[in-house]
């Protein structure tokens, strides 16, 4: 303690011997007009240059870790047949109304409004279609006598809306054309009030009824069409193929051409069955939502059956398609 005040005694000696007689104040003090830190500039740079690149490093992960097929160029680089078709997004779309009747009602009740979303006409998809039936079939709008299974991987993915406006532009070519509901899961197409009730698919694989009695009608192109029908076994939901030969595509050979809407191949199992003994295979995928992995096992699952793919078709496909 006392060599502190020694030490502070000291140094009050010392200013006070200071001579400051000519100290004199040169400026006052002011505040500086600009911040000399952070420089705003080279912030501004910094985070344009970090944005950019933390963007472009979010897309490239994105797009890394993104499995579905978004283009027709990547479905075609997935899968080594021709893409022969690219359909729009039909979200919001105006409908074309599905009229059925039975072949022998030839009565004004002949009309009968579809289900929401069941027979989309656009110009577009049509236009589509009419390029398709082309690649597949030429020109030519005699008898095809053909049969043609409009399949995909999963549930939802478009395969309906492409078997039954592949089937009405078949029809307008003047072909004698034969749409079948063969998918036992969605059964879309019949869910049209004129096929809920009566006899369908089911029907004829059970030997109750003939092709000639289940048959409607599309009142505006002549095209006849074949609804799911009724179950009453449990095998019929697993049809072997002989039977589906012997109960539907035999008696279906005075149409030009057969166009089966079948089940989901990852879903439904009896697709393979229906594969077996079709002519022609058109695989159906839905832009940003099929997998490549699913696209690729169900190909693989119709791998007995992979020389009838004639190729693929992409929808919900976005911007412009020409």
């Amino acid at each position: 303690m006392y060599q502190a005040f020694l030490v502070r005694a000291r140094e009050t000696g010392e200013q006070q011997s200071i001579d400051s007689s000519n100290a004199r104040v040169i400026s006052k003090a002011t505040p500086p007009r600009d911040k000399s830190w952070p420089p705003r500039v080279l912030l501004l740079a910094v985070a344009l240059v970090g944005g950019l690149g933390l963007g472009a490093g979010v897309g490239l992960m994105r797009d890394y870790l993104d499995e579905t097929v978004h283009t027709q160029g990547q479905l075609q680089q997935l899968v080594p047949v021709p893409v022969l078709a690219a359909l729009p997004s039909l979200q919001g779309k105006r409908y074309h109304l599905l009229r059925l009747r039975k072949k022998q009602d030839h009565s004004d009740r002949s009309a009968i409004r579809g289900a929401e979303g069941i027979d989309i006409e656009l110009d577009q998809v049509a236009s589509s279609m009419r390029a398709m039936l082309t690649t597949l079939y030429g020109n030519n709008r005699s008898s095809l006598g053909r049969t043609v299974l409009i399949s995909s991987a999963g549930a939802e993915e478009g395969k309906t809306t492409v078997a039954l406006n592949l089937a009405i532009e078949a029809a307008r070519r003047g072909n004698k054309v034969l749409l079948v509901d063969a998918d036992f899961n969605g059964h879309t197409l019949s869910k049209n009030p004129a096929a809920t009730t009566g006899a369908g698919l089911f029907d004829l694989l059970e030997g109750r009824v003939k092709l000639s009695s289940v048959l409607l009608n599309h009142s505006d192109t002549g095209l006849q069409f074949v609804p799911c029908g009724n179950a009453t076994r449990v095998e019929s939901r697993q049809p072997m193929p002989d039977l589906i030969v012997q109960r539907l595509v035999e008696p279906a050979r005075n149409f030009g051409l057969v166009v089966i809407d079948s089940g989901a191949v990852l879903v439904d199992s009896c697709v393979g069955s229906f594969a077996d003994v079709v002519d022609d295979i058109v695989f159906v995928v839905r832009a940003g939502a099929s997998k490549k992995e699913d696209i690729l096992s169900a190909l693989a699952a119709l791998h007995l059956s992979s020389r009838k793919i004639r190729g693929t078709v992409l929808t919900s496909v976005e911007g412009n398609l020409g």
